[in-house]
């Protein structure tokens, strides 16, 4: 979840989860399109998208890339680009919503007492 009371953190978040969709909807194109599915190929997937993380400094988000990494790499039938850009597109979408969400409590504060509104 990306909402915080602050938008700054709020928007830190969200960045953070995109960019870790992102390199976790690479590695499991890539790695689908390279290596023959099946468990092995699904767990070397999570674990490069997770290491990717590291590299990246994102690393307190590395979970998102292993989801999303399963979740392409899992695709049967479905061309994984495609799926890959699917998957970024909803994530966009998503911390879209938050960051809007997390200026209505900016929005609603009163003005303080002592100045006139």
């Amino acid at each position: 979840i990306v909402t915080d009371l602050s938008p700054a953190e709020t928007t830190l978040l969200g960045w953070r989860r995109m960019v870790a969709s992102a390199i976790g909807a690479f590695t499991g194109a890539t790695l689908s399109l390279v290596l023959p599915q099946g468990a092995l190929t699904l767990g070397l997937d999570i674990l490069v998208a997770m290491l990717l993380c590291h590299v990246f400094r994102v690393s307190e988000v590395f979970r998102i890339a292993g989801y999303t990494s399963a979740i392409v790499g899992l695709s049967r039938g479905i061309d994984p680009w495609y799926l890959a850009f699917d998957r970024l597109l909803e994530t966009a979408l998503g911390i879209a919503v938050a960051w809007l969400i997390s200026c209505v409590p900016k929005l609603l504060r009163s003005p303080p007492e002592d100045q006139p509104q």
